[in-house]
């Protein structure tokens, strides 16, 4: 005859289980001297053969703050199968402040260990406790004996927690064990005995530590020969050094200046879209481009890919991601310097945009390679070049140009209410104030 049973000590006893058995509690007291012989069954014998059921965590060393994380609970080993094999299991995991759980307490999602033939457990319950502890109960069927969970040896995956480092530090997580909490690390028997899993505060296998480190701050990078020859054009590159990572914001413009030191000209064409070498996700061109040539003889881009909020992300990420490509030419010869600007130097000093068009400066240091370099044009035969006459064409406003057609353009959308008010308001704001 098969027997309905609804696990008294996992009800009774165990606050949390009760909460996951609840629809069960009329059955209770009608079975609770049937339940009580069946759980008087030794859990000592299931753990007789075979090395003693445990359990692990893991997560990366390492984790930036504001990014999330998996923490995984594994078996280590689980009890092998058939011998008794586990048709459940409990566990709860503590974490220092500064690490949040960031799931949304829905255990099927959680649960790595699956029910043989694959069916789903008849409970699976997430949860997170007052405390801001996190813990997971599963249990395979309400009938005796229960079907096993699929997983066996060391280092099956049982389930898996999302947090999120909130501040920077070293934190630790804990598997709780049973005498510290109601859903502690444990398996549960086909024939519904406990199996208890006993840890040690401290040891690797039930309690591990994570560095949360603040993010690198956005940066950018020249890169240029160190050597010219007197008459010859080159390439100076600004590169993410780096970019704000995709999705955590992400960037949706940039500004970037350079000044030169006597000697060095832009030789380009001040067409934006060709000195771009950030692209906008999905192939379209930026809403506005713009490349000028300031009196002083420096030369800047600035990038907005959209004028409508969010705006969509440029298609860049990492280090040394090439952002703009500038043509100069050596027409004196000697030591030259080449600077990034920053944004107290500039309006259109060193800075990225977000998707929401807040603005990310870039911070600097004048002299750190980062952000100053210096090139050697050499002499050839003893003749420099005569520099070119200066002058730079103006070109339609969005793409490239001067000042002057750019606000004009910007106006003119303005006016015709074609454009959204945030990304209008970070351009002119950003690029003229």
């Amino acid at each position: 005859m098969q027997i309905i049973i609804t696990i008294p000590k996992l009800t009774s006893i165990r606050a949390h289980w009760k909460l996951a058995l609840l629809p069960a509690l009329p059955l209770i007291a009608v079975l609770a001297m049937v339940m009580f012989f069946a759980w008087g069954q030794s859990s000592d014998q299931a753990e007789a053969a075979g090395p003693a059921p445990g359990m692990a965590l893991a997560a990366p060393a390492t984790v930036e703050v504001g990014s999330k994380f998996t923490v995984t609970i594994s078996g280590n080993p689980v009890p092998p199968k058939g011998s008794p094999g586990f048709a459940g299991f409990g566990a709860e995991v503590q974490v220092s402040a500064g690490l949040k759980y960031n799931g949304i307490n829905d255990c099927p999602s959680e649960l790595k260990a699956t029910v043989q033939g694959g069916g789903s457990p008849e409970v699976c319950s997430s949860f997170t406790d007052v405390a801001g502890d996190h813990a997971i109960a599963v249990l395979t069927a309400f009938t005796v004996p229960l079907p096993e969970m699929d997983a066996s040896g060391p280092n099956e995956d049982l389930a898996n927690f999302s947090y999120q480092c909130n501040t920077p530090g070293t934190k630790t997580i804990t598997l709780l064990t049973v005498a510290q909490s109601p859903v502690g690390a444990q398996y549960v028997a086909p024939d519904a005995s406990e199996i208890f899993v006993k840890t040690k505060v401290g040891d690797n296998a039930d309690q591990i530590t994570i560095d949360c480190v603040s993010p690198p701050q956005a940066g950018m990078a020249l890169k240029a020969p160190a050597t010219v020859l007197v008459g010859s054009k080159f390439t100076i590159t600004i590169s993410g050094n780096p970019v704000p990572a995709k999705g955590s914001p992400g960037f949706g413009g940039f500004g970037a200046e350079v000044q030169v030191s006597a000697g060095l000209k832009y030789n380009g064409s001040g067409a934006c879209l060709s000195e771009l070498k950030a692209t906008v996700q999905g192939g379209a061109p930026p809403e506005v481009c713009s490349s000028f040539t300031t009196g002083a003889g420096n030369h800047a881009i600035t990038v907005l890919t959209a004028f409508t909020l969010p705006l969509p992300e440029l298609d860049a990420s990492g280090s040394n991601e090439d952002l703009a490509n500038f043509s100069y030419q050596c027409n004196t010869p000697g030591t030259k310097t080449i600077t990034l600007l920053t944004v107290a130097q500039s309006p259109d000093g060193a800075q990225y945009v977000a998707p929401d068009a807040s603005t990310i400066a870039v911070t600097t240091k004048v002299g750190d390679n980062a952000d100053q370099i210096t090139i050697d044009c050499g002499n050839v035969g003893g003749i420099a070049e005569l520099p070119e006459i200066a002058g730079t064409p103006l070109e339609a406003a969005g793409s490239s140009g001067s000042n002057t057609g750019l606000i004009a353009g910007i106006v003119a959308a303005i006016a015709a209410g074609s454009v959204a008010l945030g990304g209008a308001a970070w351009y002119a704001r950003r690029r003229w104030a």
